[in-house]
């Protein structure tokens, strides 16, 4: 008996197994695609490598060397010290001038007051009409101003020539120390551009006329003219 189930038991079972596994196969293939579930085993012996992507255009990052500057620096320029340049007195008290290394003239006066840099200059005295002999006073370079300084200008001598009796003698009353002939020049020294004076006879002082003279001028009378 028991020999007869272990027959039918050997025989049966594979039987069951064979149509168990055809209806497997048979639902998978009418079933719509799908995709097969694969589980992965952990493994003791996986590893994790981490590749980091490759470089992006839009990533790159690029180098810009801007090109080297054409403007130049900018160049110092040197301190210049100015300096005042002050006259304390000017005689003849009128009609003096003064430029610096040529330049315009301006008038000269007491306490005038010219400005300078601190290199070396000149300055240029003259007087109105040509009266004076003209002056020169140099001021040397540095950053000091010279102390004040006075400027006195010798004003010209006016020449006079009278004419008359040749047999006469002349003078003047401002200067009765000058003694003029007829024909002969003779300087006058003069304090101012210009001036009247008194000529006379010295062998008839009653009889006088007077003259104007002009500083750097000649001046020429006929004594006795109306």
């Amino acid at each position: 008996h028991n020999d007869a189930h272990a027959r039918i038991a050997s025989g049966a079972l594979p039987a069951m197994l064979e149509n168990k596994l055809s209806s497997i196969a048979l639902h998978y293939r009418h079933a719509p695609d799908a995709e097969p579930v694969v589980r992965a085993e952990p493994s003791s012996s996986a590893s994790v490598r981490v590749e980091a992507p490759p470089p992006s255009a839009s990533t790159a990052v690029v180098a810009v060397v801007a090109p080297p500057s054409t403007t130049r620096p900018p160049e110092r320029t040197p301190k210049e010290t100015s300096r005042t340049v002050r006259l304390a007195t000017v005689r003849p008290v009128a009609g003096v001038r003064v430029s610096v290394d040529g330049g315009p003239p301006i008038e000269a006066l007491d306490g005038t007051s010219v400005v300078v840099d601190d290199k070396a200059h000149e300055l240029s005295f003259t007087c109105a009409n040509d009266m004076c002999e003209p002056q020169r006073r140099a001021v040397g370079a540095g950053e000091a101003a010279p102390p004040p300084f006075a400027i006195e200008m010798r004003i010209r001598d006016a020449t006079l020539v009278v004419s008359g009796s040749s047999a006469s003698f002349y003078g003047i009353e401002q200067m009765p120390q000058l003694t003029l002939r007829s024909g002969t020049p003779i300087r006058v020294p003069m304090t101012r551009g210009s001036y009247t004076v008194v000529l006379f006879d010295r062998m008839n002082p009653e009889q006088k006329q007077g003259v104007t003279l002009i500083a750097g001028r000649r001046t020429d009378v006929h004594f006795g003219a109306p």
